[in-house]
């Protein structure tokens, strides 16, 4: 998804830019926004894509019972603490 999405920001950007400028293109400048984008724009993208990967993953391939403590799910949603547990420490330490 994230390589789908960059590629068609460069796309559009190269068009529209090579459009824009049509009789004579300022090269440098061209190369230089579309790098820019190129850069940039998998970076804007990332959490988009994670979500919707993550959701798809969920989708194809649902949470069984046992993979879910649900009361630390219930006591998050009520407000009483983080929904990842802290790792029991050792008394040994």
């Amino acid at each position: 998804m994230n390589t789908i999405m960059s590629l068609a920001m460069l796309f559009v950007t190269l068009v529209v830019s090579l459009v824009v400028t049509f009789p004579e293109f300022p090269v440098v400048k061209l190369v230089l926004i579309n790098v820019a984008v190129a850069t940039l724009a998998p970076i804007l993208f990332y959490p988009l894509s994670r979500m919707l990967w993550t959701a798809i993953d969920i989708a194809m391939r649902p949470l069984e019972p046992d993979e879910v403590d649900w009361t630390v799910v219930y006591e998050h949603a009520r407000g009483h603490g983080p929904i990842i547990e802290k790792p029991p420490t050792d008394p040994g330490d």
